[in-house]
């Protein structure tokens, strides 16, 4: 550390030296020069208007030398009446200096330790903060205008809304929590289920066809051995006298409770063909005979066909 103050003072007083040579140079440039004169004066014989030497002396001298300029230097040359464009003998009073006037400054030696470079080339600390004035607050005196805050340094489009009445950006979105991946186990679960559904139908189909299996059954035990139809049926009459007693006996069967539909298929030589739909299960014949226009017996009943015979 003392090599480098050292070094640093060996150069300024390097400088200094340099620039007091430079000074005298100077001096010497301004003041070795002459200074233009009238031929008058060069001839030694007084210009026009001017005294001439001696003159208001009693010895006859020359006047004295007035007192030295400032910092010591001698005074400037008089002006005798034109200006000299500040020139000296018709050159620069104030000329550059020579080239190599200051000399090559070496910075050699000059190396600062890591560890003190801050002693030399810190930067000068911060100054103080600028004083802010505060804004008043509270209630504002009727007929005076409100003074607005200071502009927020951030978060302008929030204090642009909030300013115009409005509620400003909406906050953001959370994210959209994902759905968990399904387990392993819950498409063998599904696939189970589906196998129950599958299982329960079947297990209503055949409920519905042991119901009527049972329901035929009572049927003929109690209708002395009548078949109980069901579904589609084909009723065979015969014979019918005239068109009118068949309309008759076709009105009749859409009559009985669960007939869904009758259509007469046929008709030959008095021998009817009927078409009846059935929404459930009847012994068709036993309640054909409670509504029928005209007695009948059964002769044939079974396997979706009912054959009558008219007496």
């Amino acid at each position: 550390m003392a090599e480098a103050h050292g070094d640093i003072a060996a150069t300024l007083s390097e400088l200094e030296r340099k620039l007091k040579k430079l000074e005298r140079e100077l001096e010497s440039v301004g003041h070795g020069g002459e200074v233009d004169v009238e031929p008058a004066q060069a001839t030694g014989a007084p210009a026009d208007g001017e005294p001439p030497p001696g003159a208001g002396h009693p010895t006859g001298a020359s006047p004295p030398p007035g007192p030295a300029g400032p910092q010591g230097f001698p005074p400037p040359p008089p002006f005798h009446g034109h200006d000299t464009g500040g020139q000296v003998a018709g050159h620069p009073a104030f000329p550059p200096p020579p080239p190599g006037a200051f000399g090559p400054i070496s910075t050699e030696g000059f190396a600062p330790s890591p560890h003190h470079a801050h002693d030399v080339l810190a930067p000068p600390p911060p100054g103080p903060a600028p004083f802010s004035m505060p804004l008043p607050t509270g209630h504002v005196p009727p007929g005076s205008t409100p003074v607005r805050p200071p502009w927020p340094p951030a978060n302008d489009g929030a204090f642009v809304a909030e300013w115009q009445g409005g509620q400003g950006p909406p906050p953001p979105s959370q994210p959209h929590h994902q759905q968990p991946a399904p387990a392993a186990g819950s498409s063998a679960l599904r696939e189970h289920l589906a196998e129950l559904e599958r299982v329960r139908a079947q297990l209503v189909d055949v409920a519905d066809r042991l119901v009527s299996e049972l329901s035929r059954a009572v049927g003929e035990l109690e209708g002395g051995g009548e078949p109980v139809l069901e579904g589609h049926v084909v009723v065979e009459v015969g014979r019918f006298a005239d068109v009118a007693t068949l309309g008759a006996f076709e009105q009749a069967l859409q009559r009985i409770p669960g007939v869904r539909d009758v259509y007469v298929r046929a008709l030959d030589q008095g021998e009817a063909s009927i078409d009846v739909e059935l929404d459930r299960p009847l012994r068709l014949a036993s309640e054909l005979g409670a509504v029928a226009p005209a007695a009948f017996r059964v002769v044939a009943a079974g396997g979706g066909r009912l054959h009558l015979a008219l007496t």
